[in-house]
């Protein structure tokens, strides 16, 4: 994991493409761009996981054991629901992330946002347009996404809601 965390995805990314190519077994653009960001984000999450498990105190575990929980009980009301609530605005911004980390892929020429714009840039040879249409994109893309995102909250976590 902290391989993938200190590497930068770009760099993920010409492993997965290139490197498996090299071995003789190429795969499409768009597979090793889909398996480079879900082990990406997928590094990033498992350590947003973590400290939001370890944000629970021991009390809580030793409350839940006193009160006859059994261990599946424990951690699904105890820990991981009270760890995702807390962890909630970050993997939120983790997957905000993960979409904006798309037009990394487009150096191996996976089709997505930023190489369509390559596309409409090298035919009509207006850059500067191309990629403020392709910046606005992505502003709205990432507003719906965290409005999305805000209101799944809502609806996952109903105590937050009631205690403000």
């Amino acid at each position: 994991m902290e391989g993938i965390r200190n590497t930068p995805l770009l760099i993920q990314v010409f492993l997965l493409y290139f490197g498996f190519a090299s071995i003789g077994l190429p795969l499409p653009a768009w597979v090793a761009a889909l398996a480079t960001l879900v082990i990406n984000v997928g590094a990033y999450t498992a350590e947003i996981m973590r400290a939001g498990i370890e944000s629970i105190k021991h009390g809580q575990w030793e409350a839940a054991e006193c009160l006859g929980l059994s261990r599946a009980q424990t951690y699904w009301h105890v820990v991981l629901l009270p760890a995702m609530e807390r962890v909630y605005p970050a993997l939120t911004s983790q997957f905000v992330l993960l979409m904006l980390a798309t037009s990394i892929t487009s150096q191996i020429s996976a089709e997505e946002l930023t190489a369509v714009a390559n596309l409409v840039q090298s035919m009509t040879f207006r850059a500067f347009e191309t990629y403020i249409v392709v910046g606005v994109f992505y502003i709205l893309l990432s507003f719906v996404m965290r409005f999305g995102f805000w209101l799944l909250g809502k609806l996952i976590f109903p105590r937050r809601r009631r205690l403000g």
